[in-house]
């Protein structure tokens, strides 16, 4: 976790500036585990502050993301409305060295008089927390609350006296060298892993860096002028830098330090502040882990609805091939009508020559022997139309389940492809609007999300969609007649859409076009994909099936190798 004791000090240290007679307008709930003040800084205006106690990554920080309010608050909700609403943070400082912040907030009460509230922010991992703590420092209450049964050493409840954790640990604000030097040296643990047990606010990325800046300590040396060295420039760490770092690999934030922690394979962002990073790097967190648990929802429930059709499509096809009796049971009729003079009442059989047959070979025909030979052959007419009914309807039925099965593979590609909320929203929207997916809350959403939109070398709008409602969109509101479609030929992907303004497309534009269409589909690491194009005109809706699916006509047919390459050339607009 990059929020360590000295980064919260370097945090602090800015939060304290820009806070600072900050007023607290609005406070709302946006998720279980997280709370959101809306303040007014006279310099900056309106800023969003947000108090996220998930144990994954806890933090608090600005923010630029949007958040619903939820209709009914919580009752730790409400009472941070009665206690802060209206009130001015004085000051933000930290506990010792440790990730605890405390903001310190003057309200009016309800006969006028100043009262002092204090807002803890625990951001320990697991065990993170927000606390609301009266002037006497008596806990008013938390957002989790710790009883007995959950710790036996520190209780966080109402009306009990605000304490801060237990520790053993050195404050590297306070510690002297000596203490420093004793520590180190009377505990039996690896360098790094003894500054992390000694050091109160130090985690393994600090640990290793001194590891780094002293490779002497790093390998087990504590003699000591290496340990005053380690001491000193602890001392000095305390300083807050003047840039800290944002680190992401494969287009995704990995960590952010005050010290430069990776080599050249690590692409490295300079921050001049610590809050702007913070509120850079958290919001990115913040939506990439909504995208995830929304993707992971989606799937699940579409994996669900694969599986059960998969299987009802296994049992249709083994009652399918049954149908394939029904002939013989025709004939089983045909037959006993034919030889009915010849049969004698009672018999459990009758083989005669089968008179359908080419090769007139003989054939042997249960009967039951408490029926007369027509009830026997009426029966047999009775199989053989009831096979014959279920033939039709489960042909019927094979194609719908299939059609079904495909319309759930291609929401289930477009879903891990997806890398914005908004468009797992549209995923969402059609698979409530086809009863598969249960809307929890009534949405009215008007907006839809934004397709790709690339440029192509010859200068033309290259449109692609990212999901079926965006197909839909595209393919049937957006483009105009004369506009060009392309789409993989009977592969799961997106509509692709060239503007013409009734201009000639040059060839090397319906090239380009068409690479994306295969890069955009289930067909992306294969060769010689064929992509089908022809105008807008000749694309039409499908009466009666899903959204996104079509029919088409007068189309041409490339064969496309992806080139990965060619489409990062591309600009994107």
């Amino acid at each position: 976790m990059p929020l360590d004791g000295f980064m919260t000090s370097y945090l602090v240290a800015e939060l304290n500036t820009q806070l600072t007679d900050a007023r607290i307008s609005k406070i709302y709930q946006p998720a279980s585990q997280k709370i959101l003040f809306e303040l007014y800084i006279p310099q900056l205006g309106a800023v969003q502050f947000m108090f996220n106690m998930q144990s994954a990554y806890s933090y608090a920080a600005p923010s630029r993301l949007s958040y619903e309010n939820p209709k009914n608050p919580s009752a730790f909700c409400m009472l941070l409305r009665k206690h802060l609403a209206g009130g001015k943070i004085k000051s933000v400082h930290q506990n010792d060295h440790d990730r605890i912040l405390t903001f310190t907030v003057e309200q009016a009460d309800e006969i006028g008089d100043i009262r002092l509230r204090y807002v803890i922010a625990e951001l320990t991992g697991k065990h993170a927390n927000i606390i609301l703590v009266d002037e006497n420092h008596v806990i008013l209450d938390s957002l989790k609350r710790v009883d007995e049964s959950k710790s036996s050493q520190r209780q966080i409840l109402p009306r009990l006296r605000y304490q801060l954790p237990l520790s053993d640990k050195l404050n590297p604000k306070t510690m002297t060298r000596e203490a420093f030097c004793s520590a180190i040296k009377n505990i039996a643990l690896p360098p790094d892993q003894a500054l992390i047990r000694v050091l109160e606010g130090t985690g393994t990325d600090f640990a290793n860096y001194v590891c780094q800046k002293f490779p002497a300590f790093g390998h087990g040396s504590i003699d000591d002028d290496t340990l005053h060295q380690v001491f000193d420039f602890i001392s000095c760490s305390l300083t807050p830098p003047l840039q800290y770092y944002l680190f992401s690999k494969e287009d995704s934030y990995c960590d952010f330090y005050f010290a430069d922690l990776y080599d050249e394979r690590v692409e490295k962002q300079p921050f001049a502040s610590l809050v702007e990073l913070c509120t850079v790097f958290f919001d990115w967190k913040s939506e990439f882990s909504a995208l995830r648990e929304k993707q992971q929802s989606i799937t699940t429930v579409l994996n669900t609805h694969i599986k059960r059709s998969e299987s009802k499509l296994k049992k249709m096809e083994r009652e399918l091939k049954d149908c394939e009796k029904k002939e013989i049971y025709n004939q089983y009729g045909q037959l006993l009508l034919s030889y009915s003079y010849k049969i004698d009442p009672g018999a459990d059989f009758y083989e005669d020559i089968n008179l359908f047959d080419e090769e007139q070979k003989r054939i042997r025909i249960p009967l039951n022997p408490h029926r007369s030979v027509f009830e026997n052959a009426q029966n047999y007419f009775k199989k053989y139309r009831k096979l014959k009914n279920a033939e039709t309807h489960l042909t019927e039925q094979i194609h719908l389940t299939q059609e079904n099965l495909a319309f759930l593979n291609d929401q289930l590609y477009y879903t891990h492809q997806s890398n914005r909320l908004d468009d797992l929203e549209d995923i969402a929207q059609v698979l409530e609007e086809e009863k598969i997916l249960v809307s929890k809350t009534q949405k009215n959403r008007q907006n839809l999300s934004q397709p790709h939109h690339f440029l192509s070398t010859d200068g033309f709008d290259i449109y692609v969609g990212k999901n079926d409602k965006q197909n839909d969109y595209l393919t049937h509101r957006f483009a105009k007649k004369q506009d060009i479609w392309l789409h993989t030929k009977n592969i799961a992907g997106s509509h692709v859409i060239i503007k013409t303004f009734s201009k000639q497309v040059p060839n090397n534009t319906l090239l380009e076009a068409a690479q994306l269409s295969v890069f955009f589909s289930k067909a992306r690491g294969g060769e010689n994909i064929p992509v089908d194009y022809t105008t807008i005109s000749y694309v039409k809706k499908i009466h009666n099936a899903p959204i996104g699916k079509v029919t088409y006509t007068n189309y041409r047919t490339l064969y496309i190798t992806p080139n990965e390459s060619l489409i990062k050339s591309l600009k994107t607009i």
